[in-house]
C-alpha cells in the first residue's frame, strides 16, 4: 500500500515542478519550491505582479519586526540562523556577520540566500529572496563599531553584506504584495 502512495506523491510533485518550472521561467528566475510539498511560493508565481520599490520600504518592513532569520547552504544543507542588525545605507539593505563564524564563510562560497520574519502569531510577515554581496564598506563598518561598543576588544570582525538581486514578499491588506528592490 506504501509504495502506490510513494509513487503517487513522486508523480504530483514531479508535475508541479514541472508546471512551476515552465510557468516562473517566463515571469522570473527567483522562483522558489517548497522542499517539502514541492509547491511553488508567491514569489515567481505567474499571476502576482511584481512591484519595483525603494529599498527603504522593506528596510522598514525588516526592522519593524526586529529579530528575522536568514537561511544560507552549507553541503547542500539549509542553515538557518537568527539576526537582528540591519542598516539601511546608500540606498541597499546593509546586514553584519563576524567574520570567524561560519555564516560569513558560508555567505562568500554560496551568497544566495532568503530571508524570512514573523511579529506575533497571525501578524505580519516578510520574507526576501536574494544575493548577499560582501563589500569592505570601511564607512558602514566603523559606524556599526561606534553603535556597537560592545565590539571594541572583543575580538569580533566585521563583515558587511547588502541584499542585492532581491525580491520581498510583504504583508498587506489585500494579501501579499511582491516588491524588487
Amino acid at each position: 500500500m506504501k509504495q502506490p502512495i510513494i509513487y503517487l506523491v513522486t508523480i504530483l510533485l514531479f508535475t508541479g515542478f514541472h508546471y512551476i518550472h515552465k510557468t516562473s521561467s517566463k515571469q522570473s528566475d527567483l522562483s522558489s519550491i517548497d522542499a517539502i510539498s514541492g509547491a511553488s511560493s508567491i514569489i515567481g508565481s505567474p499571476k502576482i505582479k511584481i512591484q519595483d520599490v525603494d529599498a527603504s520600504v522593506v528596510y522598514d518592513s525588516l526592522s519593524q519586526i526586529g529579530i528575522y532569520f536568514i537561511s544560507t547552504i552549507y553541503n547542500n544543507k539549509p542553515k538557518v540562523r537568527p539576526y537582528g542588525n540591519i542598516h539601511l545605507h546608500e540606498g541597499k539593505i546593509w546586514f553584519f556577520v563576524d567574520k570567524r563564524k561560519a555564516t560569513y564563510q558560508e555567505l562568500k562560497e554560496n551568497p544566495s540566500i532568503e530571508i524570512a520574519a514573523t511579529k506575533g502569531q497571525g501578524g505580519k510577515f516578510i520574507r526576501v529572496t536574494g544575493t548577499a554581496v560582501l563589500e569592505d564598506n570601511q564607512t558602514l563598518i566603523e559606524k556599526i563599531a561606534k553603535e556597537n561598543p560592545y565590539f571594541e576588544g572583543s575580538g569580533y570582525e566585521i563583515g558587511v553584506f547588502y541584499i542585492s538581486d532581491a525580491l520581498a514578499e510583504l504583508p498587506s491588506n489585500t494579501g501579499p504584495t511582491i516588491v524588487r528592490f
